[in-house]
């Protein structure tokens, strides 16, 4: 639902990148084979972090826009090359084991640059982790009551499996039986599974406008959203002289 912002913890010394810079860096990774791909994306990476990135990107939408555009770009070719290696035709064991590496080291390239998985699989979430993704909760409002009727509906299991913990009373074994739980019940989204399986009747689409609420998505999206605010003038300028670590969204 929400994009993860990066706050540093001290002033960035570094120059904001140029535009030209960042866009010719990635041009080069689209003209580039395969297994010399990786390194001009993850150059980018580097200029784009903390808040010379930040700058560089905050209202620029054509910019944004084109960058966005190379690395569509560039995972078409991931696609492609992945369903080469499928097939596995003209590859011998070692070539083929290289050109995985490669690929890879490309995908993890665009990757860290785009920043953002929406709903990850249970294995990418666990590969994310690995390379020090930041898990962001979704958070809904609404009558508790509502919520959890649609998901005794839809999610009968799950539902009953946290009723029953709650209900066992037991402080001392707690925990380890929540553990025990999540191990058990089988990955659910809330979304696919529970929403979209709703009728009609008990859903509405209502206008969000002048809420204060935003679909962001990713951390470009958080800054449009508050473009003109006070809250953005304020949340650079914490971002800019904070001398301490501040809690991420």
């Amino acid at each position: 639902m929400c994009g993860i912002v990066a706050i540093v913890s001290r002033p960035a010394t570094r120059p904001v990148p140029a535009d030209a810079t960042v866009l010719a860096l990635l041009d080069a990774a689209v003209a580039a084979p395969v297994h010399d791909a990786a390194a001009p994306v993850a150059e980018v990476d580097e200029l784009l972090k903390g808040v010379p990135g930040m700058a560089a990107l905050v209202g620029r939408h054509e910019f944004v826009a084109a960058i966005s555009a190379r690395l569509d770009q560039l995972e078409a070719r991931i696609a492609d090359r992945e369903l080469e290696l499928e097939a596995g035709v003209g590859f011998s064991p070692e070539a083929l084991e290289a050109a995985n590496a490669s690929l890879l080291a490309m995908r993890d390239a665009v990757w860290a640059v785009r920043r953002f998985v929406e709903k990850p699989s249970e294995e990418t979430a666990r590969r994310l982790r690995e390379r020090g993704a930041v898990w962001n909760t979704f958070i809904a409002t609404g009558p508790v009551a509502a919520f959890w009727e649609l998901a005794r509906l839809r999610l009968p299991r799950h539902a009953i499996g946290f009723e029953m913990w709650a209900d066992s009373g037991d402080r001392a074994e707690s925990a380890a039986r929540l553990r025990s739980l999540y191990a058990e019940l089988s990955p659910a989204s809330w979304s696919v599974d529970v929403l979209s399986r709703s009728p009609v009747e008990q859903l509405a689409l209502v206008s969000m406008a002048g809420s204060g609420w935003s679909d962001w998505g990713s951390p470009r999206r958080v800054f449009e959203s508050m473009s003109g605010s006070q809250d953005l003038d304020r949340l650079l300028a914490r971002v800019t002289s904070s001398e301490r670590p501040v809690p991420r969204a």
